[in-house]
């Protein structure tokens, strides 16, 4: 009726943060964390990951990727971008589901996960372990020797043509040997 308040109660029940994790801010790869880590520290490119791995088709239900480990050298373009991406932005013990709007981003042929191209892929990363590798308090040999290993993942993304991958990596390496002595 006509001049008369309607007061109602509102409860927030859960809060989710969707984060971008693909380099073209596009929304090809969205991460929602469903389980927070412990800690601050993220693993940095070219640092030994341990994850958990799975992926389903969120239309159908069907499994794509049955539940594995693996360990690999993040950012280096092991595995597809949307599990290497999103593992950089992860701290130790997190869970999260990353969905892909395109295929040509979660499409791996080493994982096997090779989803067709109506499929709305939903994976399920766990980061269950990082080595840290601190750039700054290396040693200039070993720092040179990590930046040749980054610069090398650029080149091969760069031939790819995933060109933002490949300055991400460079911008990495020039970064790391700002301050070196020579």
């Amino acid at each position: 009726p006509p001049n008369t308040a309607l007061e109602y109660d509102i409860e927030v029940l859960e809060l989710t943060t969707l984060e971008e994790v693909t380099l073209d801010s596009q929304g090809r790869a969205m991460k929602k964390t469903i389980k927070d880590g412990e800690g601050y520290d993220r693993p940095s490119e070219g640092a030994e990951v341990r994850v958990r791995l799975e992926a389903r088709d969120d239309h159908s239900g069907a499994a794509l990727l049955e539940e594995q480990e693996v360990t690999f050298l993040a950012g280096l373009g092991r595995y597809c971008s949307a599990v290497e991406e999103t593992v950089l932005t992860m701290k130790k013990g997190e869970a999260c589901e990353v969905r892909c709007d395109h295929v040509d981003i979660c499409t791996d042929t080493e994982l096997g996960l090779r989803p067709t191209p109506d499929a709305a892929v939903v994976i399920v990363v766990e980061l269950l372990d990082f080595s840290a590798v601190n750039m700054f308090s290396a040693e200039e040999p070993e720092r040179v020797k990590h930046c040749t290993m980054m610069k090398e993942a650029g080149s091969r993304f760069f031939q790819t043509g995933s060109t933002r991958l490949a300055l991400k990596r460079y911008h990495f390496v020039t970064t790391s040997l700002a301050y070196t002595g020579s």
